[in-house]
């Protein structure tokens, strides 16, 4: 038999007092006298009610909530979790000490509608104070322009708006591979290649820019030959690399998207009898487990995630006390950790560069 649940109106009938009254009692049990918070409290224990937290807070015109929009593939990898999980939690332990609670929803990023439709129905219930949307896809301008019309308080981290300013939080993926060639150069390479991936993620986007931009900014060509394709995975590493070197194509140097990728490109060198870092280098990027087992030791590049959630966590919880939307770029920091997976380049690369120069300078 079903029973139906008790209501502040049962309560106050019971208890013989009025609805507002009950009311006044559930928010601060001390603002109404006694002798009706001892009828108030025995009605509540006999009808067996819960207040309705949630409507309490809306009637506030404050949930105390924020809500965490992540968007993903179908299939998460992985990689990605070991990637966001830092942040979603330094995000959620930020917000917890500040009174708030975090709320989580995933959207595919094959469907940007759904982005649209769930920040939609936040902004419309105010189910929650803000927004922060999670992505390592570009965010859509009208998801941007929603928010912005409203002046609802919203936080971009890790990807962010390319057609507008917004209030976001991200990584430097460009500069990062550019400062990659840059050691690499100093180390006499300039046959270094990449691995990439056909993702449309945007810190792949700008890591491939970046490494455009350090082989121009180091004056050294691009071989296209020497720009692979993986999924992220160690597999993927591993069959790339192998075709390149079974065709006869050669490079010195890899950097790589990630680490996974960068420990299959190892063992593929290593498989075909050569040797990492002595015939060629190997840098990956993140830090992860898979780079700290790797052997030789990998040279990647370790993200502040843990800062991201703390920081997208301080722009949106001011806005939301300001009362108006911001257009902050905070970039979080990153550091080179060096492993042994990298070394001089043999003497054959750094003459033929010489020669190079050397002809450009009597063309000139």
């Amino acid at each position: 038999m079903n029973m139906r649940k008790a209501t502040l109106k049962d309560v106050s009938v019971r208890a013989g007092v009025s609805a507002g009254t009950v009311s006044k009692y559930i928010n601060d049990p001390y603002s109404v006298k006694e002798i009706n918070r001892k009828k108030i409290a025995e009605a509540i224990k006999a009808l067996d009610f819960t207040p309705n937290v949630y409507a309490q807070k809306l009637a506030k015109g404050k949930s105390n909530t924020i809500l965490l929009c992540i968007v993903s593939e179908k299939n998460i990898s992985p990689s990605t979790w070991l990637h966001q999980l830092p942040v979603i939690q330094a995000m959620n332990d930020s917000l917890i000490k500040e009174g708030y609670s975090l709320q989580i929803k995933i959207v595919a990023a094959a469907k940007p509608q759904q982005l649209d439709s769930c920040v939609k129905s936040c902004i419309n219930s105010r189910e929650a104070d803000g927004i922060a949307i999670l992505s390592a896809w570009d965010v859509p301008k009208k998801t941007v322009l929603d928010m912005k019309k409203q002046n609802f308080p919203f936080v971009l981290l890790d990807g962010n708006c390319p057609d507008m300013a917004a209030n976001e939080v991200c990584i430097d993926n460009k500069q990062m591979v550019k400062d990659l060639v840059h050691i690499l150069r100093e180390l006499g390479h300039s046959k270094i290649g990449f691995i990439n991936v056909h993702s449309g993620q945007q810190d792949m986007k700008y890591r491939f820019r970046g490494y455009k931009s350090g082989m121009e900014a180091e004056e050294l060509d691009i071989d296209e030959k020497l720009i692979l394709y993986g999924d992220f995975s160690i597999e993927s590493g591993y069959t790339c690399v192998s075709s390149m070197l079974e065709n006869g194509r050669e490079c010195t140097a890899l950097i790589c998207g990630n680490d996974n990728m960068a420990v299959g490109a190892v063992k593929a060198i290593q498989d075909f009898g050569k040797h990492v870092p002595a015939d060629i280098s190997v840098i990956g990027i993140d830090n992860s487990i898979a780079a700290r087992a790797c052997t030789p030791s990998l040279q990647t590049v370790e993200f502040a995630l843990e800062q991201m959630g703390r920081q997208a966590s301080y722009q949106l919880l001011d806005q939301i006390r300001e009362k108006v939307c911001t257009e902050i770029r905070t970039m979080v920091q990153y550091k080179i950790v060096e492993g042994k997976s990298i070394a001089k380049a043999k003497i054959g690369d750094e003459d033929e560069e010489n020669n190079r120069k050397k002809r450009v300078g009597d063309i000139v």
